[in-house]
């Protein structure tokens, strides 16, 4: 079984590689630099969506089984000026509709691809429960999840099976959140934000990989998936927890306006929107997490 991965070079798309290689399967990872392996099973190719000196790569699309696509710019580490908004946007979109008119253009097209969103297409949902028939929210998150599942809807018109991964925050050691609060955790503190009791839609790493390669051997799904534990925490019970396991047991609480201050809109949508969301598409479609729990997830993290 040939699989594509665009973005397979970073947190989520190196468990997924590995996952995919494991099953036995032979991955071809597009990225932006030259790798060059002695390997049968894993290939690198280059690419460079939208750039004047972008080489053919469209090949390894054709013929292959599955494609996924997790391309994009980080949403964080940045103030969201109008040039990293801009980024943020345009990197996904550009990504997406190259391999969307990769598939419509082959002659033997891929049976699925599997595009990366987020749950960030909700919005601010406060208490409400957030399933996959909620409707698109408000912010600029939501616009750019509502713009890039519509970009990779396109690929249907070639007969690809088209499945949307609305992510939640994904949880493992070497990348995501946790990664981000390393520094905080090494002065021996986690963090609550404002009230504490935003809720945050969350998955620990290796669900988030097993869910993306249920949804290709999985024939019958098509369209939106929440992949998000089927319990999210508020963000106090989170810091808590966070502070137990890692064994820092100080609670930082960052003074709100400054955050916002510092962050202006990305602290707006990021920090202290509220995401109830729960996976109820892909659990009636018979996943089954292995790391359910906030506590299991973060102990299996922290060991």
């Amino acid at each position: 079984m040939e699989i594509v991965i665009a973005g397979g070079t970073g947190f989520v798309g190196n468990r997924l590689t590995k996952l995919l290689l494991r099953s036995g399967a032979r991955v071809t990872v597009l990225s932006r630099s030259e790798v060059k392996l002695n390997d049968e099973l894993l290939q690198y190719v280059k690419w460079s969506p939208g750039s004047k000196a972008e080489k053919d790569w469209s090949w390894c699309i054709d013929g292959a089984h599955a494609v996924v696509n997790l391309s994009g710019a980080p949403l964080s580490g940045k103030r969201w000026s109008r040039k990293q908004k801009d980024g943020i946007l345009n990197s996904r979109l550009k990504a997406t509709r190259a391999i969307a008119e990769a598939i419509k253009k082959a002659s033997n097209p891929p049976k699925v691809l599997v595009s990366g969103s987020a749950v960030g297409y909700y919005g601010n949902g406060g208490e409400k429960e957030l399933t996959e028939s909620s409707p698109c929210g408000k912010g600029f998150l939501a616009e750019v999840c509502m713009r890039w599942e519509a970009e990779a809807h396109a690929a249907s018109g070639a007969g690809t099976r088209v499945c949307f991964a609305r992510t939640g925050i994904v949880l493992g050691r070497e990348g995501g959140m946790i990664r981000q609060m390393e520094m905080m955790l090494r002065y021996f503190v986690s963090a609550k934000f404002g009230n504490g009791k935003q809720w945050m839609p969350w998955i620990h790493a290796d669900d988030e990989a097993k869910a993306i390669k249920f949804l290709i051997d999985s024939k019958g799904c098509a369209g939106a998936y929440n992949l998000a534990s089927p319990n999210p925490v508020r963000n106090l019970e989170f810091s808590e927890k966070l502070s137990k396991y890692s064994g820092r047991k100080g609670l930082l609480k960052p003074p709100e306006a400054l955050l916002r201050a510092a962050a202006g809109e990305m602290a707006e949508e990021m920090i202290f929107t509220s995401q109830r969301v729960f996976p109820k598409r892909l659990e009636k479609a018979g996943y089954r997490f292995s790391y359910p729990s906030i506590d299991n997830a973060l102990k299996e993290i922290f060991g």
